[in-house]
């Protein structure tokens, strides 16, 4: 029965007095603990302990801080409780490590420690010194639902200036034309019983606007093409018959000055550049990891397509001009022209006007400004 008591007692908790830390030897009594500090095993491990003193209690902080943590994180992630109840948790293990062979002290002292640290929140009441578990994890999946709710915000906002964009310039062309409003549909109204017949053959003007070319297609070869049809269309066409011309009925009409051709756009279908910033507009390109990047033009390929360096990973990139979109510097910021009459240009980006979405340029070596809308200018890489 003696034995068994003493088994019974050797498993349980004892005196803290009565344990050696660096022998991890617990003793039952005052006599025990000091034969235990006279025996030839202590005095070699103390021996050990004083040349590395610092070293020791290092690594017996971190072990109690990492296995008090772990309760903590497992029993009370989302509970606010009494530091002294997890403490009394923790010492149920027999083999834990104690608190006064740490750097601390007290509990108090280790658990503003832990709050400094941004693990813990710790509220101190009438009642005693309460701790909250900070869940940086919890904390992670909120920020990534933020910047998804972000993105989404961000591209509601584009669709939105997109349409701001459209009613702007469908007010400018109103203005422009006089007309002031949509026309209204009517009913046919015919004066007599004639009847009303269809053109279903009817050829097209070869002046209509040609559609944009892709990106395969030369543009040189096909612009004198085009140059080369149009000056056999400007031709006059010699008269089969031998009679001269006519001469003008009158005074007025050889006076009057010859019609000039009218001139054409200067706005161009494209627009990159090199040395030019721009950002991926494109959510499919590798799974949206490009989405919103921004990446440095490098080399224009047959003037739609563009070798583009990303900035933030340094890849290269092969991308048309379709899946990227111009960057708009701060105020005082370098700014490169890339279409309108003045592209190719470089200059500096003085004012924004955002209601118009357009931007005051001033041309380099010039006082010369312009008013440019977003997309017609681009912010230039400063290396």
């Amino acid at each position: 029965p003696k034995a068994i008591a003493k088994r019974i007692k050797a498993k349980g908790l004892q005196k803290l007095k009565f344990y050696c830390q660096m022998c991890e030897k617990q003793c039952r009594d005052a006599n025990g603990f000091k034969c235990h500090c006279l025996s030839e095993s202590h005095r070699r491990q103390m021996e050990l302990v004083s040349q590395g003193q610092k070293k020791f209690t290092d690594t017996f902080s971190v072990q109690f801080e990492r296995d008090f943590m772990n309760i903590v994180r497992s029993r009370h992630r989302t509970k606010r409780i009494r530091a002294n109840q997890v403490y009394n948790e923790y010492i149920q293990d027999r083999n834990h490590i104690h608190m006064n062979s740490t750097r601390w002290t007290t509990l108090t002292e280790f658990s503003y420690c832990l709050q400094r640290k941004g693990k813990i929140e710790v509220e101190d009441t009438p009642k005693g010194l309460y701790i909250r578990y900070i869940d940086r994890d919890e904390l992670a999946r909120q920020e990534e639902q933020m910047k998804r709710k972000k993105a989404v915000l961000d591209d509601e906002e584009r669709a939105r200036r997109a349409i701001e964009k459209q009613k702007y310039r469908a007010t400018k062309l109103e203005n422009a034309t006089g007309i002031s409003g949509p026309s209204e549909s009517t009913t046919l109204q015919r004066e007599s019983d004639e009847k009303i017949a269809f053109s279903l053959g009817a050829k097209t003007n070869s002046s209509q606007a040609k559609p944009k070319s892709s990106l395969f297609v030369d543009d040189e070869e096909e612009e004198t093409k085009n140059e080369s049809s149009e000056e056999i269309e400007d031709e006059p066409v010699p008269s089969t018959s031998g009679s001269k011309r006519t001469q003008p009925d009158s005074v007025e009409e050889s006076s009057e000055p010859p019609k000039k051709k009218a001139k054409t756009s200067p706005v161009r279908p494209y627009w990159l550049h090199e040395g030019i910033v721009i950002k991926v507009v494109v959510k499919s390109l590798a799974s949206g990891k490009y989405y919103k990047q921004k990446g440095v033009v490098t080399k224009v390929i047959k003037k739609y397509a563009a070798k583009v360096k990303m900035i933030k990973s340094g890849d290269a990139l092969l991308l048309d001009q379709e899946h990227v979109e111009t960057v708009i510097p701060a105020i005082g910021g370098k700014v490169l022209v890339v279409n309108g009459e003045h592209h190719g240009k470089e200059g500096t980006l003085k004012e924004l006007n955002i209601d118009s979405f357009t931007g005051t340029i001033q041309l380099k070596d010039s006082e010369e400004t312009i008013s440019l809308p977003y997309e017609h200018f681009c912010k230039t890489h400063v290396k």
